[in-house]
């Protein structure tokens, strides 16, 4: 004899189905689809975004020409730069006669045991290697004595060669006891060379 917790337990083994008018009886709750359904949106939101990320294009490379204004600027300064070197560098090297010459002034300036006679050949010969450098062997070839003075004084813009000590460069030069002022006409000299330039 069966008592009524028994067939509850019966009843819990059997599936859960519902009787049908004319026919077998069918499950209440049906399975699980294979597929959730809420994984379809998430797919869509996936691909709309992966759709959108390829619709974005990355810039293209800048180009290096033509240069912004500002590098043309630099490159005009650096120019003018390098061209202003340059042309001091060979205004420098063209003045070495120059510095030459004034070292060697300084030389039999300090050299004072000189006789006057060297120290008037010496100078004669030093201003007429500078006036060779700066002017040509053309200009002062071949001059000598007052035209000698003329051509020193007119590139010296001084009279001090034919009016003044350096008079003695001249003919005075041949004299036994040529009159020389040492100072004056060092000094003289120095003036000279200063202003001589090729």
């Amino acid at each position: 004899m069966s008592t009524p917790d028994s067939t509850k337990q019966a009843d819990s083994l059997l599936p859960d189905t519902a009787p049908a008018a004319n026919g077998p009886s069918l499950p209440v709750n049906p399975a699980p689809a294979d597929t959730p359904p809420a994984a379809a949106p998430i797919d869509a939101a996936q691909a709309t975004q992966e759709a959108t990320l390829r619709a974005i294009h990355l810039p293209e490379d800048v180009s290096w020409f033509p240069p912004a204004p500002g590098w043309w600027a630099v490159l005009v300064l650096v120019i003018l730069l390098i061209a202003v070197a340059v042309w001091l560098w060979r205004r420098y090297q063209r003045q070495a006669f120059r510095r030459e010459a004034l070292k060697t002034l300084d030389t039999l300036q300090q050299q004072s045991n000189l006789a006057p006679l060297q120290l008037i050949d010496e100078l004669s010969a030093l201003l007429k290697r500078v006036a060779m450098t700066a002017h040509g062997r053309e200009a002062v070839a071949g001059r000598s004595g007052d035209r000698w003075l003329q051509f020193l004084d007119e590139t010296g813009q001084t009279k001090g060669f034919t009016q003044g000590p350096g008079q003695c460069l001249g003919m005075n030069r041949f004299q036994p006891q040529p009159t020389l002022d040492a100072a004056g006409l060092i000094a003289l000299c120095r003036d000279w060379i200063q202003k001589q330039s090729c």
